[in-house]
């Protein structure tokens, strides 16, 4: 399942009840779709609502599955012009995995206990754009000046 950014606040912010009923149907037979782009809108969030978006992104545990954001990359794999799932995003994935076991690794003392249980917690996701922020929000502005002005990319 797929939520925009609007409602990923929503179920985190608002009627716990909702929130629960979501998580247990995405825990019995679900996954959550997430993408890179959920990640950097939900930097915007400050304090308490943060807070409780990471509660909540983390309470999905292990399913929830990276979401490709490359609609070419997509249509390939689709059209069967290249290997695996059309919607899954590697890229994200390995970059998750890379930053979470460093995480993971500094917190433990070098020693890693590892359980998909543990190790998935999509609020480290969060947690990491949030930290960081300003730096975010420079690249996307630099982003979003690229395709505005073509230009300006090889400036």
């Amino acid at each position: 399942m797929y939520l925009d950014t609007d409602s990923l606040i929503g179920l985190a912010t608002e009627d716990s009840t909702r929130r629960d009923r979501f998580v247990s149907a995405i825990k019995k037979k679900g996954c959550l779709l997430f993408s890179f782009t959920n990640a950097l809108e939900l930097a915007g969030p400050q304090g308490r609502s943060a807070e409780l978006v990471r509660i909540f992104l983390d309470s999905v545990g292990q399913y929830w599955m990276p979401l490709a954001m490359n609609v070419y990359k997509v249509m390939e794999k689709e059209q069967g012009r290249s290997e695996g799932s059309p919607a899954f995003s590697e890229i994200f994935l390995r970059g998750y995995f890379q930053s979470r076991l460093q995480q993971v690794s500094d917190t433990t003392g070098g020693l890693l206990e590892i359980s998909a249980e543990s190790f998935f917690r999509l609020g480290s996701v969060v947690r990491w754009i949030q930290d960081n922020r300003d730096h975010v929000r420079q690249q996307t502005t630099e982003i979003d000046g690229m395709f505005r002005d073509p230009s300006a990319a090889g400036a």
